[in-house]
């Protein structure tokens, strides 16, 4: 991942936890909500597809959501967005992360295991 990739996360993530943005006990859980659940779809996609797609994939839910939102109660929230690709974009390049580590760790074994039979 880039350097610019990583500043923009970096940056999303201290908007959400942010002590000086004053707000009630419900306005984080929302946005630890959006994130969580975003981060385990990105986590999902990821194992299977490439970082950017999965994370994609992620920001559909949150964004229909919020588009509901709009359409019922008049409010569409712009950092639940950031939240829901946060924690998406996260969640698919860990999981990619750990599955090409996995398939070279059973590569090396099966290596291993021709070279020693």
């Amino acid at each position: 991942m880039n350097n610019k990739i990583r500043a923009v996360l970096l940056a999303a993530l201290f908007f959400i936890s942010s002590p000086a943005i004053p707000s009630p006990y419900s306005f984080e859980q929302d946005k630890l909500m959006h994130f969580s659940i975003s981060f385990g779809i990105g986590a999902s996609f990821g194992a299977i597809y490439s970082p950017q797609k999965a994370c994609a994939i992620s920001l559909i839910p949150g964004l229909a959501k919020e588009i509901y939102d709009k359409l019922d109660y008049g409010l569409f929230s712009f950092e639940d967005i950031v939240a829901d690709g946060s924690g998406g974009c996260i969640g698919a390049y860990v999981s990619n992360r750990f599955s090409k580590q996995y398939k070279r760790y059973n590569e090396i074994n099966k290596a291993s295991e021709e070279a020693g039979s």
